[in-house]
């Protein structure tokens, strides 16, 4: 098996964790939402339905996303072809769910300078190739991409009830819907070292230590963070709340 199959598989096996329909296992631990999205756009070209089903599950939960850490992360992306893929496929979402949601994350995104097809289908000769470029979305076309319009995959996602209780830890993310407290959560449950001190937990999110203090401020109301605070720093920490996954 191929580097490159096994990472399409580990990332579907991720997706039917959250509610997803492939025809894989699901994996043993609660995936990190955020960074299967941007593995999944380094991974779509190989699997046109990996997109479609990705697109689906993004207009019914997007709001679970976490909005400034996805778009630390997908700055951080340096492939160009997966970043226009994660910028078509966030906006497709965008489009069908009349959300802004994205937007933070959209910002960070950037389209091919060279026009390519998406999905590999399309690259093996130069037939295919022509028919990608004739029929493409102009969405598709706007990111440098050629990609056929598609069937979106609603009956492929498990309603949110079942997704909740199989990931418990999302339930934060929908009750702050994926803003700035949302990504706090999620950057201190997933790398706990970027609690090092607001600064570090400011600079890991790309935001401003100000906006980092006061969703803090609101996190330590709700008793789900603490900061103790020495003489040089202060240690940013999760309170624990093993009913929400937070453990």
């Amino acid at each position: 098996m191929t580097t490159l199959k096994r990472k399409l598989d580990a990332t579907l096996s991720r997706w039917v964790r959250l509610g997803a329909m492939f025809g894989v296992g699901p994996c043993a631990e609660e995936p990190d939402l955020d960074e299967l999205i941007v593995d999944s756009a380094s991974v779509m070209q190989r699997m046109p339905r990996l997109h479609a089903v990705m697109v689906s599950w993004l207009i019914r939960y997007g709001e679970l996303t976490c909005r400034h850490r996805l778009a630390r992360m997908a700055r951080q992306i340096s492939s160009p072809l997966q970043s226009a893929a994660l910028g078509f496929s966030l906006s497709y979402a965008k489009e069908h769910s009349r959300s802004d949601h994205f937007n933070l994350v959209l910002e960070a995104c950037a389209p091919l300078k060279t026009p390519e097809p998406l999905f590999d289908v399309y690259r093996e000769n130069g037939q295919l190739r022509q028919m990608a470029a004739q029929s493409s979305s102009l969405l598709a076309i706007r990111w440098g991409l050629w990609s056929p319009e598609e069937r979106l995959s609603d009956d492929a996602i498990r309603p949110a009830k079942w997704i909740m209780n199989c990931n418990p830890s999302l339930q934060l993310r929908a009750l702050f819907r994926g803003k700035l407290p949302a990504s706090i959560l999620a950057t201190l449950q997933h790398t706990p070292e970027a609690g090092h001190s607001e600064s570090a937990l400011a600079r890991a999110l790309g935001v401003t230590r100000r906006a980092t203090r006061e969703a803090l401020d609101h996190l330590e109301l709700c008793q789900l963070a603490v900061r103790t605070r020495g003489k040089h720093t202060t240690r940013i920490e999760l309170l624990p709340r093993p009913a929400l996954g937070l453990e």
